[in-house]
């Protein structure tokens, strides 16, 4: 549950509610792989009443179901008891009887704190960082980055002409008209097997031919042929070619650049657990 509302900790507190929790929906739909169903501002009917939830969440946890609603405030001041009261009426009134989530920018009052701890209400602070969170850390430093970066260059596609004459002639196509066809070469070329499954790409190909070792490498021409039935498409939709092999140009340079790193870029929101007293952190660009 932490690890999730903690990857919400880059919004912008002056953004309006709504878009706070369409943060929280977002980042529940994208880290957890068992949803049932996720729910952003819908009424619930309870057993006395009907109730307005920001997110209602349903999850599986091995075969056991769990369902959440998740409360956010935006407020001027810590939230007080009387919300928590409010809270924990919708939830005893909720027939799923659903786990209680609160996250809130400005802290709790005491008594919303025991309350909570008492009615099992879990509480999150959302805050931007302050200058006491920084005790311990670096808060400026320079990186050194070397990579040997690989260039890709002369591509040339070996055709199986004997195949590709007998396509054409089975499409009635001329051959004097083969030389209008065209095919766009480049990293992002895609190869196809004979059922039309994509295999490959010519980026990642490329990459598995390049020598491991941290070692430049001079333009190198290599020649990959291809094991079984190869083919690409073509500028005419009717027509793919089948290949035999692929040419292409490979070399291998040092590349280093300096980088010079603020720690608030990396430290930017704090997202507190209230019951535990633990910090999850994030940058203004998760």
């Amino acid at each position: 549950m932490q690890i999730l509302l903690s990857k919400i900790m880059a919004q912008n507190m002056g953004e309006t509610h709504e878009r706070l929790v369409l943060k929280i929906l977002d980042q529940i739909l994208s880290e957890n792989a068992h949803n049932i169903k996720v729910n952003h501002n819908i009424l619930l009917k309870g057993k006395d009443a009907t109730h307005q939830i920001d997110i209602y969440w349903e999850f599986l946890v091995g075969d056991k179901k769990y369902s959440v609603v998740v409360e956010v405030k935006t407020l001027s001041k810590p939230v007080g008891q009387e919300t928590l009261f409010q809270f924990r009426s919708v939830l005893d009134d909720l027939r799923e009887q659903p786990i209680g989530i609160i996250v809130s920018n400005t802290g709790y009052q005491e008594a919303a704190r025991e309350y909570a701890k008492r009615r099992g209400i879990l509480l999150y602070e959302l805050r931007e960082a302050s200058e006491a969170d920084w005790n311990d850390r670096i808060k400026m430093f320079d990186i050194d980055i070397s990579a040997y970066t690989p260039h890709f260059d002369n591509i040339k596609l070996i055709q199986d002409i004997e195949w590709n004459i007998q396509e054409l002639k089975r499409l009635n196509i001329p051959l004097s008209e083969a030389s209008k066809i065209r095919v766009e070469v480049s990293d992002n070329l895609k190869f196809y097997d004979e059922n039309d499954k994509e295999i490959t790409t010519a980026l990642v190909l490329f990459n598995s031919l390049v020598p491991e070792g941290l070692d430049e490498l001079p333009p190198t021409k290599v020649v990959y042929t291809f094991d079984k039935s190869t083919f690409i498409n073509t500028s005419n939709p009717q027509v793919k070619m089948k290949l035999k092999s692929i040419e292409v140009t490979i070399s291998k340079i040092l590349v280093t650049k300096k980088i010079q790193i603020k720690g608030e870029d990396f430290v930017s929101y704090i997202l507190k657990n209230i019951a535990k007293g633990t910090n999850e952190t994030s940058s203004k660009g998760d």
